[in-house]
């Protein structure tokens, strides 16, 4: 290679040390990842307003003359020899490799050229022996694909040229440590063929201020419109070796452009226990003090620094078109901003937003042993092994979950090992956290405790799986997991929302290509992030509890006003839920709890209430005017104009709840406005939840005053049927089915469509009953709102019709019960009797079975707007009746079944699995009046199939091995492909030549093995049923297998069989096979025998 060639000639000073301004981040081979990145950024983004230190780098060049000065390169790879046979332990190579380079001489032009830099640097910034920061670039760092976090050293407030040149030789040892030959080892990269390049720039005094780390990108759920930042005081190491607890930010990026507003979505004070700053030992540069109690209850950043880095963060991930790691800090004597390092984010960014991903669910918990943030969104359970000390790693158990302090570099083997890991200390910015999330190992940081409360051998769940937040539970609890296959998702008229109520877990479902949150409880947010009664708050001078007046003291230190307290926590809880599915509406329910329910808030008790009935009681619109709670109400609205007005999020959608009169709806519209929330103002739109008689009796009254309705199933069903839903004795006639809460659900759908009024409904009956759901979207409803994990089941909810249920018919019924692909499967058949008996039968595959479809019998015209339609409809033939006359019968009842099913949904899809299917495929294309694309018959699938399994039989191979397939019109003019079919890959006459298998037999014996299963037994319906559920399922599933399929050949006329690939929308492309001269003439001469048949029959119609 190039960079390894010897260079014993004199370089120039360019050559051997670059001003940052003057290098690109193309310079990677020269400088590395890290320093030519920041000479990319003062060239292209300094006249953007983003501001990096100036400094410069040595090149690569510098490090091989070293490297030959000093005979480095011979030595060195004997040594790293040595290691890879097995003759020396990692530590002893690394420590004699480290060696080689602090032991050495600088040669002098390398040596002139850092100290003339260096003067150049001070004497630009007007400081003599300017205190520097001494930062490692390897030529192979930073790599899309590869972070190499970590693995060489830093070195800050370094001052002087002979402490420059030191540092400088200690940079190039650190090329060698461990932790970085184990990594280049395991990532496949050649020890000898890396360089490294040295980045010396002015040091921030961010030891007067603080410094952090930045991604554009949220770095748990890949969440791609958040700026994530965390903060600590001091020198930014800590941050990065997770040595301390920061504060976080995250800051929405698509309303960063607006100067009037604040998307600061959320603000997390973190311990900061210490900080690092400069030291005055000349034998050591930094160290680390405590915190002051100022420091650790102040956040390090003011809301318009915050905003001022997520702007930066937007300008560079725009100009290097990928999501970004930063590095920043803020000058304590000059109150600057600066950007210190910029880098690839190299794991979210490299998952595919489209693809299935996976979610985990945690049941049967035991006691919560410690908390932290989490990192990944998986579980594990499993034995903990407890190490304290990096001298103590070969003491870890493999497999087991690790606890400790914080990790470092030194910890990257262990981690490897690991099933999970804990930490005490660190953000989501940490080592720690990096490294874990790189190698996909679920991590819960910045717990404080785990070391004190957790012990080895105990077994616990690690849990990452329930948002921002992660647990640690004791004993080992069920784990459960689901995979979230977006492929094939279709849009449907009617809009499916999302029932979300976590802030934390907001991101974990951003993929889902809702219709936006129908529906968003304040009381979780209340419950979970506040805990307070918002009277208590209010009223906190005059509480006689001591104990609460304690504890909310605690919760709201650092708040000037208690009040603000409650609207600071949820404003920005439904920030994250509004910022999830932004611009799509979130709906968000004003306060709903029961009286019982408040008075479990701290400092509930004196404000409530005890009622015999809080189901019926002072509950939602009633308590927002009453005097008894209309100063708490005030707080919530306050909270919802702060996120709708001060941070922008306009598409938060007021919902009110247990509304009971129109004069109740007219006093809860005049409270709002006296707070600053009126409808239609802003954009302000205001629904109201029908789960009273009252509001399906008054709908028209109520779409007066409200702009849409989001139907209760749960309380409209108790109070229709007069059910307590919580009684066991009553369970029985629990049912939002029943046709009085039906005809209340139609009645105000009827009046909401009518008055232009939206109408949705939020819970899990339409997901769990598909009946109900077909039900609703009958009826005209907009929207169902489901539970997140419900959605794809929803949103795929694709139905499959077959269209004569006789022997093939039944079997292809039963093959697609067995698959699952489709949501229900209906049954039409001019035999009633026949085609119910078969649901009967058919239904006792789905119960005995795990097959989630749902057969049933259907219509017609409910099986035109099926997603895909088969018809295997045809009639017997009987003795003395002519082919021609069978023909023209079979001919009436495809015209006949095609024709009842008219209109045919347009993107329906369907399939003849009839005889002659080819005249009959092209007969259903001309009557229906679907795209051609959308219209096949089976065609010679099944041959294709059977002749491969007889030759995988005679060969002695696997089938799935075989590429081989029958085309041409159907039937004795069929063709077999010979000269187009391989054998894993090879072709057929190389892999199995003819003097091995004779073709022609084996095509007589194909022939001969499907007239014996005819004539014993009518049909051949289980092969056919078993082709039909492969093309159901490459259709449905949107999997683009290559099929041989009937469809129309525009240059005959007429369809028949040639491979295509079928997807979601029918056929994609036609296969065009390179047929050999004789077998293209086959195909071409029955093609014209068909078409000629079919133009005369269209002359006799």
């Amino acid at each position: 290679m190039a960079g390894v060639q010897k260079t014993n000639e004199v370089r120039s000073h360019g050559d051997l040390v670059r001003d940052f301004q003057h290098l690109l981040r193309t310079d990677g081979p020269l400088v590395g990842g890290k320093n030519s990145s920041l000479g990319e950024m003062i060239s292209a983004l300094t006249g953007k307003g983003v501001d990096v230190p100036p400094g410069f780098a040595t090149t690569s060049h510098a490090y091989w003359l070293y490297v030959d000065a000093n005979g480095v390169r011979e030595k060195m790879g004997v040594l790293l020899a040595e290691w890879k046979s097995g003759r020396a332990t990692l530590s002893e190579t690394g420590h004699a490799v480290r060696n080689l380079f602090l032991r050495g001489h600088w040669p002098k032009e390398v040596e002139s050229a850092i100290r003339k830099a260096y003067r150049e640097l001070s004497a630009k910034s007007g400081v003599e022996n300017l205190s520097v920061a001494v930062r490692s670039s390897a030529t192979a760092e930073d790599l899309p694909d590869a972070s190499f976090a970590g693995q060489q050293e830093s070195y800050l407030n370094i001052s002087g040229e002979d402490a420059l040149l030191f540092a400088c030789r200690r940079c190039y040892a650190s090329l060698f440590t461990d932790r970085a030959i184990s990594y280049r080892q395991a990532k496949g990269f050649d020890h000898m063929s890396i360089a490294l390049s040295i980045g010396v720039q002015r040091m921030v005094r961010s030891d007067a201020s603080g410094s952090g780390v930045m991604f554009s990108i949220d770095t748990e759920s890949g969440f791609d419109k958040v700026v994530l930042i965390n903060a600590a005081w001091g020198l930014g190491e800590n941050i990065v070796q997770g040595t301390v607890n920061p504060d976080e930010y995250q800051v929405f990026k698509p309303l960063l452009g607006h100067a009037n507003l604040l998307p600061i979505i959320d603000k997390k004070r973190g311990e900061k226990a210490m900080k690092m700053v400069y030291s005055r030992d000349p034998h050591r540069s930094t160290r680390n003090v405590p915190t002051s109690k100022a420091e650790r209850a102040a956040f390090v950043l003011n809301d318009q620094e915050i905003l001022k880095l997520g702007r930066w963060a937007c300008v560079i991930e725009k100009h290097y078109g990928c999501p970004m790691d930063m590095e920043w800090a803020k000058d304590g004597i000059t109150g600057e901003l600066f950007i210190v390092q910029a880098r690839p984010e190299t794991v979210q960014s490299r998952r595919d937003a489209t693809a299935a991903f996976k979610t985990y669910k945690v049941t049967n918990k035991g006691r919560i042993l410690t908390t932290g943030l989490s990192v990944g969104d998986a579980a594990v359970s499993g034995h903990l092994c407890l190490i304290e000390s990096a001298k103590d790693i070969d003491k870890f158990i493999d497999g087991s979950i690790l606890v400790t302090g914080a990790t470092d570099p030194d910890w990257v083997p262990v981690m490897k090992r690991a099933a999970g890991i804990i930490t005490d200390h660190g953000g989501r910015t940490s080592h720690a956290a990096i490294v874990s999330r790189e190698l996909g190992v679920p991590a819960i940081v910045g717990t404080g405790n785990s070391t004190y409360v957790l012990h080895t051998g105990q077994e616990v769940t690690v849990s990452c799986a329930e948002g921002d937040n992660g647990f640690v539970y004791e004993g080992i609890s069920t784990i459960t997991t689901q995979t979230v296959d977006l492929a094939g998702l279709r849009e449907v008229k009617t809009k499916v929302m999302l029932n979300l109520a976590n802030p934390a877990s907001a991101y974990r479902w951003w993929r889902l290509p809702a219709d936006g949150i129908g529906l968003a409880r304040m009381e979780f947010v209340v419950t979970n992030a506040i805990q307070v009664h918002p009277m208590a708050l209010v009223h906190y001078d005059r509480l006689k509890d001591q104990k609460a007046k304690e504890e909310i003291s605690r919760l709201t230190a650092g708040y000037d006003h208690k009040p603000e307290y409650f609207v600071d926590k949820l404003s920005h809880g439904f920030a994250a839920l509004c910022a999830a599915f932004y611009p799509k509406p979130a709906i968000i329910r004003m306060s709903d709890f029961k009286t019982n329910e408040y008075a479990n808030l701290i400092g509930g008790a004196e404000f409530e209430p005890k009622e015999e009935n809080p189901m019926l009681g002072f509950r939602g619109a009633s308590r927002y005017y009453s005097p008894h709670y209309k100063e708490g109400f005030e707080l919530e609205c306050r909270a919802i104009k702060r996120l709708r007005e001060e941070m922008g999020f306009t598409n938060a959608v007021v919902m009110i709840p247990f509304c009971r009169t129109i004069g109740e709806a007219k006093k809860v519209a005049d409270v709002m406005a006296e707070y600053g929330l009126k409808r239609g103002e802003n954009g302000l739109e205001l629904y109201v939840m029908c789960e009273i008689p009252s509001n399906v009796i008054l709908a028209e009254e109520f779409t007066e005053h409200f702009d849409g309705f989001s139907i209760g199933s749960n309380d409209l069903t108790q109070l229709t049927l007069g059910v307590d839903r919580d009684s066991g004795e009553l369970a029985d006639l629990f049912n939002e089915q029943d046709e009085a809460v039906k005809w209340m659900i139609a009645r105000v759908i009827a009046v909401a469509r009518r008055k232009g009024c939206k109408i949705g409904i939020c819970g899990q009956a339409p997901s769990n009953h598909p009946e109900f759901a077909k039900f609703l979207v009958e009826a005209g409803i907009n929207s169902i709102s489901v539970s997140p994990d419900s959605f794809v089941a929803v949103k795929k909810h694709v139905v499959a019709t077959i269209v004569g249920v006789g022997q093939v018919g039944a079997a292809a019924a039963h093959a697609l019960i067995l698959s699952s692909i489709a949501s229900e499967l209906l049954l039409v058949d001019v035999k009633t009797d026949l085609r119910d008996a078969q649901v009967h039968d058919l239904s006792d595959v789905t119960y005995s079975g795990s097959s989630s479809t749902r057969v049933r019998a259907a219509t017609y015209d409910e099986a035109g707007q099926c997603d895909v339609i088969v018809v295997t409809a045809g009639s017997k033939y009987f003795r003395g009746e002519t082919s021609i006359g069978h023909m023209y019968q079979k001919m009436g009842i495809i015209r006949g079944v095609v024709k009842a099913m008219k209109p045919i949904r347009s993107d329906a899809i369907l399939l003849i699995v009839a005889n002659p299917v080819d005249l009959l495929t092209s007969l259903a294309l001309q009557i229906s009046q679907l795209p051609p694309s959308q219209v096949i018959g089976s065609g010679t699938f099944l041959d294709s199939v059977r002749l491969r399994g007889l030759l995988a039989d005679k060969a002695g191979i696997a089938t799935n091995s075989i590429d081989l397939y029958v085309v041409g019109v159907h039937g004795n003019s069929q063709v077999v492909a010979w000269s187009t079919a391989t054998i894993g890959g090879v072709s057929l006459d190389k892999s199995l030549p003819p003097s091995t298998i004779n073709h022609a037999e084996l095509v007589e014996e194909c022939k001969e093995r499907t007239h014996r299963i005819i004539q014993a037994k009518g049909s051949t319906a289980f092969g056919i049923g078993s082709i039909v559920c492969s093309i159901c399922s490459s259709i449905l599933l949107d999997k683009r297998n290559v099929r041989p399929v009937s469809h129309l050949q525009p240059e005959f006329g007429c369809c028949f069989s040639l491979p295509v690939i079928l997807g979601r929308k029918g056929i994609i492309r036609t296969i065009q096979l390179p047929l050999s001269s004789e077998e293209q003439a086959a195909v071409a001469e029955s093609a014209n025998t068909l078409g000629a048949t079919i133009e005369r029959i269209n002359e006799d119609q």
